[in-house]
């Protein structure tokens, strides 16, 4: 989501989050890419697989969501993937291995994604009416109807599946 600050992007964001299992979705704030690298590598969890999970990135910044790593999480289909990564001051280079692929949600106020980031990722304009912003919260994650709740949460496989696809 690109929208100015303070505008309810990360609220809206979260309350969507809510609708899948804890165990489904991390988040992560002003995360360095060497990090994204690092999480969840088969060297130090060797049955974590990204697969049906979201990373979600709050007020991403622009040397993050271009970066390599984010090309990497959001295209090709193999199982595992290798990452090189090179040491500081030329001690060599460390290749990380992760399994499958996250869904990444990120939000920002200011960052410009490339035209090959605008390619991978649907981008939502959040609308500053204050209708908009009325029907935000008019309906908070904790009321929902528990039905709709599990409906939407057995969507999860059909949804991710075609997230990953646009």
């Amino acid at each position: 989501m690109l929208v100015p600050s303070s505008a309810g992007k990360d609220h809206l964001t979260s309350s969507t989050l809510k609708i899948f299992p804890r165990d489904d979705y991390e988040t992560y704030g002003r995360i360095s890419a060497k990090a994204l690298n690092y999480l969840h590598s088969l060297d130090l969890e060797p049955e974590y697989t990204y697969d049906g999970k979201i990373i979600y990135l709050k007020e991403i910044t622009e040397e993050i969501l271009n970066n390599e790593v984010m090309k990497e999480f959001t295209s090709g289909d193999e199982e595992v993937s290798q990452v090189a990564i090179t040491k500081q001051k030329g001690a060599g280079v460390d290749v990380v291995r992760i399994r499958g692929h996250p869904n990444v949600i990120a939000t920002t106020a200011t960052t410009i994604p490339t035209e090959e980031i605008r390619n991978r990722f649907n981008i939502v304009k959040l609308d500053l009416s204050d209708e908009q912003t009325a029907r935000t919260f008019i309906c908070e994650e904790e009321k929902y109807d528990e039905n709709i709740r599990i409906f939407l949460s057995n969507l999860k496989i059909i949804m991710l599946r075609y997230l990953r696809t646009c």
